[in-house]
């Protein structure tokens, strides 16, 4: 194997880049999720190193693994980070998101990609079918600086390729991982939920994209034909919504509730799900409720989550509830429209053997994705990357893998000094 600044390619620690626990996001806990099962598969003498991702000055208390930290304003972090990763690191596995980092359109990220001299491997949690003009351009320079693109989603393979510009041969598809739980019957009574017959669960991070009040509204009818049923709304309000405007979009879910008198009906849980909680919701469930209005989300952790655990699924017609829930998977309803949720909620409780074909279909399917099979994919483009990068380059000992990378603007034809779209 070639060597890297005096240290073999494969022996070289793992570095990760993203949000990291105890962060409270999406991205966070699937970072975290991923490292620990990447370390896992692993084992103890290649390190895995996680650099994190802070909105704030004050960064949280990490655990061990976290190295390093960037606030995500100071462009100062980003070219630290960067030497970090180029002297520690055989391969960088950035999780990108255009939110968590800083710049327009998260353009700071930019400065640590193009100081990094190891492979560079990028997890697409969101890709744009239709991007802002900010957006897309940077998302096309990491496209230009990637050595590999995961994406959890067959429909971003289309997007990368005929809207940013990616190859073929640069894209791999693992899907997005989730914790292996048995498939069992969910109990009559409902006792984490202080519920007793049906409950149908939505959970995460509160915002106002999940559509609930259309799943409320859906109650309305149900409740009728099934005064038995109860529907759980699991999570707090996603920290930057609660910095933006407070708790109003809680506020209009409880005030709906009351208006319709369901109050006995739904049962708002106002607290983070650890693990722990979210493995007993989902045992717990029946059904999982994604009545999402932005149809253009590429990943879902909660829909994965809920899919894995063998839940009757019913959602909107996201990219990711598409995919995950075709061939009779689970089901799906137009948007905004709380009667098709109701009529489909109520269809699954009439048809028991219907709503247990969906949810062994649902648990079979996703026996791919659990972490450590994820985890093993992961490692396999790793290794596949790394050495592919070390056949093809003249290596000599102390010498970086590759050169410098040049963004995607600085390779376009420029008029005035400036680069040409």
């Amino acid at each position: 194997m070639a060597n890297v600044a005096g240290a073999s390619v494969d022996s070289r620690a793992i570095g990760f880049v993203g949000t990291y626990i105890p962060r409270r996001c999406g991205i966070a806990t699937f970072t975290f999720d991923l490292a620990e099962a990447v370390a896992r598969v692993v084992g103890p003498r290649k390190p895995v190193y996680v650099v994190a991702m802070n909105e704030n000055a004050d960064g949280y208390p990490y655990p061990s693994r976290v190295k390093l930290q960037i606030q995500q304003d100071d462009v100062t972090h980003y070219l630290r980070a960067a030497r970090f990763l180029n002297e520690r690191c055989g391969v960088v596995s950035l999780q990108h998101e255009f939110g968590i980092f800083g710049g327009e359109a998260g353009s700071l990220v930019l400065r640590l990609i193009e100081k990094l001299r190891i492979p560079l491997v990028v997890t697409c949690h969101t890709v744009y079918g239709e991007p802002e003009a900010d957006k897309r351009d940077v998302m096309r320079e990491i496209v230009a600086a990637a050595d590999k693109l995961v994406v959890m989603d067959r429909r971003g393979i289309d997007f990368l390729q005929s809207i940013y510009g990616a190859r073929p041969e640069q894209i791999a598809y693992v899907r997005h991982g989730i914790h292996d739980i048995p498939f069992q019957d969910p109990p009559y009574e409902k006792t984490v939920f202080g519920a007793s017959g049906p409950v149908i669960l939505t959970f995460g991070l509160l915002h106002r994209n999940k559509g609930i009040e259309y799943m409320i509204d859906a109650m309305a009818t149900i409740v009728r034909s099934r005064p038995d049923v109860t529907y759980v709304v699991a999570g707090q309000t996603h920290p930057a919504i609660v910095r933006q405007e407070g708790e109003s979009y809680r506020q209009s879910l409880e005030a709906r509730v009351s208006e319709l008198g369901l109050q006995s009906r739904v049962k708002f849980i106002d607290r983070f799900a650890e693990l722990s909680d979210l493995m007993t919701y989902l045992s717990q469930a029946d059904m999982f409720a994604a009545p999402y209005l932005f149809l253009d989300q590429m990943t879902s952790g909660a829909l994965s989550y809920a899919v894995g655990a063998g839940n009757a699924v019913i959602a909107t017609p996201f990219h990711h509830a598409k995919e995950l829930l075709a061939e009779g998977r689970g089901c799906l309803v137009p948007v905004g429209d709380p009667a098709s949720l109701a009529n489909a909620v109520l269809d699954l409780l009439e048809n028991k053997t219907k709503m247990n074909e969906m949810r062994r279909k649902a648990y079979e399917h996703t026996r791919g994705m659990v972490w450590p099979v994820v985890a093993r994919e992961y490692v396999g483009v790793f290794r596949r990357v790394s050495r592919r990068l070390a056949a093809s380059a003249s290596i000599r000992q102390g010498v970086p893998l590759r050169s410098p990378r040049r963004s995607a603007a600085s390779l376009r034809p420029r008029r005035g000094g400036r680069p040409v779209a």
